[in-house]
This record gives C-alpha cells, sequence and structure tokens, in this order.
C-alpha cells in the first residue's frame, strides 16, 4: 500500500555508479530511494550508462558510453570522465521537477557528495549524504593508490573538507559514525548511524516456512537435505575477503554433517 507523506519533497539522488546491479550500495540506494517513492516524494536519481531500472524509480543517465563496455566496480580513472558526464547532467535532471529544482539533494559515496556540495549551493538547498566508509581506504583496499602516495595526503583532506559540508549524514554502521565525528569531526549533530536491514517484503526468515514448502524449495534449486545450507551473496574480491571465507568454509567442511556452501556473487568468478 502506498504511503503518503504530510509534504511530498522532491529529492533529487546522485549516485555515481552503475544502479541498480545486485550487490552492495545499489541495495541500499534501492531500498532508500524506494521507501521515499512509496511514501509519495518525487525521486530522480542520476547515475552511471550502465545498470537497470528498477521499482519505477525514475533514472536519468549520461548517454555516452559503448554498448558492451563493463562499468569499473570500486576506484577507477574511467569514473573521473562518468562523474564529468553526471555534473552535466545534474541542471538537467533538476529542470524536470515540476519547480524546476529539488528540495532536497541526496548523494552516495563521496564522489556524489562532492558534486552535491557544490549544486547544493548553488540552489541553495540542502545536501542529505549516505556514508558507507572512507574514500581513500577504499583507493588502498582496490590498490588504485599506494600508502606511500604523494596524492594520499591531499585525498584525505579533500574527504574531510567532502565530509563536513552536508547538512545531515547517513552512516551505514556505528564504526562508520565514529570515523566522521572522530576522524572529520563532523558535528554529532549532523550524523545518524542508519545500519542495513533486510526488506521482509524480499526476504523471510526460515522459522516462517512450513517444512514441506522448506522441502520443496530445496529440491527445485538441487539443493541437498540433512545438511545445513551456508550462503554467501555479493562481491567476489580479496578487498571483501572472499579468500578468508573460502577458507573459513573449507574448515567447516570437515565437520559432519558437512554444510552445503552456495556462493554466489561477481566478478571474478572464474579466478574464484
Amino acid at each position: 500500500m502506498r504511503q503518503h507523506a504530510t509534504r511530498s519533497l522532491r529529492i533529487l539522488a546522485i549516485a555515481p555508479t552503475g544502479f541498480f546491479a545486485d550487490y552492495g550500495c545499489h541495495v541500499r540506494i534501492r531500498g532508500q530511494m524506494g521507501a521515499l517513492a512509496a511514501r509519495g516524494h518525487h525521486i530522480r536519481i542520476v547515475t552511471y550508462p550502465s545498470g537497470r531500472d528498477v521499482d519505477e524509480l525514475t533514472t536519468l543517465r549520461p548517454p555516452f558510453w559503448p554498448r558492451g563496455r563493463t562499468m569499473p566496480v570500486g576506484s577507477s580513472r574511467r569514473k573521473l570522465l562518468l562523474d564529468a558526464w553526471l555534473a552535466a547532467l545534474l541542471p538537467v535532471a533538476a529542470r524536470r521537477f515540476p519547480a524546476g529544482r529539488p528540495d532536497i539533494i541526496h548523494a552516495y559515496l563521496h564522489e556524489g557528495a562532492l558534486l552535491g556540495a557544490l549544486v547544493s549551493r548553488a540552489w541553495r538547498v540542502p545536501l542529505v549524504f549516505d556514508y558507507q566508509g572512507s574514500l581513500s581506504e577504499e583507493m588502498l583496499d582496490h590498490r588504485f593508490l599506494s600508502a606511500s602516495s604523494p596524492l594520499l595526503p591531499s585525498l584525505r583532506r579533500l574527504e574531510r573538507w567532502i565530509n563536513r559540508q552536508p547538512q545531515a549524514i547517513l552512516a551505514s554502521s556505528a564504526q562508520a559514525t565514529r570515523q566522521l565525528i572522530d576522524g572529520s569531526k563532523v558535528s554529532p549533530q549532523r550524523v545518524s548511524t542508519l545500519p542495513d536491514n533486510v526488506d521482509p517484503a524480499q526476504f523471510r526468515p526460515r522459522a516462517e516456512w512450513p517444512a514441506e514448502q522448506l522441502a520443496a524449495l530445496r529440491h527445485r534449486l538441487d539443493l541437498p537435505t540433512g545438511r545445513p545450507l551456508l550462503v554467501y551473496l555479493g562481491l567476489l574480491a580479496p578487498y571483501q575477503g572472499t579468500e578468508l571465507l573460502l577458507q573459513a568454509m573449507q574448515r567447516l567442511a570437515r565437520r559432519d554433517p558437512a554444510p552445503h556452501c552456495l556462493i554466489m556473487g561477481f566478478p571474478d568468478v572464474d579466478h574464484y
């Protein structure tokens, strides 16, 4: 059932990623924007050219991207060009609102927050930043930069500056909240912890399933019975700890009964 807001807001979301794909921050973006749309708010999502449209959310994408070319995951020099295209697309997205401008800018990732900080000042509208972790640490994890890079101190200063621009920040964990307050000296009044949650409309706890339905589902998916089932769904990459996950599953495989391990994700499927 659609829930109507007391006042319908025009929300321009900046998502410098190939929304939507089945992983990570995309699920968070979909959940937040879908919930806001269900409450009667008007949503426009400016995002990269790849990805697919979901939940009747309005997306605007730069048209200039070669067909069949994959979108980089994580830090990439190609994203600098894509972010420039997003910046050029923001005024176009704003003009598509009934009043020609948004009420709120909701930015994802630091690249989105940087773009959002610039246009929020120009348009005099508040900026909300969905913070999911440190930009500089991500670049180190992806080996986009090394710890000895002369660019790292400047990048960290830029990151701290970006973190202090929004009027409100939604942090994805208590650790992320501490990073903002202790590391970037963001006022605690500006930060709210908003952890990821499971949508009960999409996922049901096992205890709610009748035994015969569970058995039929396992049979349909060709999953063995009488053994515990361990499931991982997400990105497959060293910085995500995939090697550690596989090592842990190898140790669990020595138990009796051995669990059946189901790993689903991308990229690097052939590697793993």
